[in-house]
């Protein structure tokens, strides 16, 4: 055992080696992120959502976080996208109606 003076309280070396693995400091190679976002997708959102907490390595779990909020941001977009078109359609339809009362 060690005593962590900054910490003020004891521990062993095991305790040190678990606190050091938790602290990951590798970077994510290409092809990880492909076979991960691969498997995320086969997945879908709801079972990534579920299951990211248990994740491992973290940097597997933090890649399952972003590609979720990607998931979301997309989804909006097109949520988006469809309700422009849905009033550029209702303007079209009003003016055809006019257009046609009126004549032309």
């Amino acid at each position: 055992m060690s005593v962590d003076r900054r910490l003020g309280f004891r521990i062993c070396r095991s305790e040190v080696d678990v606190l050091a693995g938790m602290i990951e400091d590798r970077r994510l190679t290409t092809k990880e992120e492909r076979k991960w976002r691969a498997e995320f997708k086969a997945l879908g959102r709801e079972a990534v959502r579920a299951r990211s907490p248990a994740f491992q390595p973290h940097i597997k779990r933090d890649l399952a976080v972003r590609w979720l909020r990607e998931q979301e941001l997309a989804a909006e977009r097109r949520e988006r996208g469809t309700f422009w078109i849905a009033v550029a359609i209702l303007v079209l339809t009003v003016v055809g109606i006019a257009l046609t009362l009126a004549g032309y």
